[in-house]
């Protein structure tokens, strides 16, 4: 009779268990669903990236020229900063400008940016256009299991 106890404890205590993750799981995928879609388009992104050829050297022009035709120009985005308010007395804030009551500054945000230069000149970057990140990769994983023996 007591292992039976034990065994009926043990699986009920396992279920419980399973039950609450289960439940967070459910729970975190509704709250995260709205930020979802952001992940999904930086993993896009990065895909996009990874069947890109890999960088085999890079230059800066001078005299201010633009890339020549066999390179790429390297190019960055700033995705911007949300307005705030900043309440008087506190470092306490919030996301987006003050209300007329509210006791505060408003500093306001900085809209995206897309930009080719870098302090002020071109960076060029020329690419082995017969190779990708995955034939890379796998030389690497090759390289780095010679080099364990």
């Amino acid at each position: 009779m007591g292992e039976t106890a034990a065994l009926t404890f043990m699986l009920c205590s396992c279920f419980l268990v399973f039950s609450i993750n289960i439940i967070v799981l459910v729970i975190g995928i509704f709250v995260n669903r709205g930020g979802s879609s952001y992940y999904g388009g930086l993993i896009r992104i990065e895909t996009q990236e990874w069947s890109k050829a890999p960088i085999v050297s890079m230059m800066s022009p001078l005299n201010n020229a633009r890339c020549p035709n066999e390179t790429e120009t390297i190019t960055g985005t700033f995705s911007g900063i949300n307005p705030r308010c900043q309440y008087y007395f506190s470092s306490a804030y919030r996301i987006g400008a003050c209300r007329r009551r509210e006791g505060g500054t408003t500093w306001p945000g900085l809209n995206p940016v897309e930009f080719d230069k870098f302090d002020n000149q071109y960076i060029c970057a020329k690419r082995d256009r017969f190779m990708d990140y995955h034939q890379l990769a796998k030389m690497r994983s090759k390289t780095c299991m010679a080099n364990t023996k």
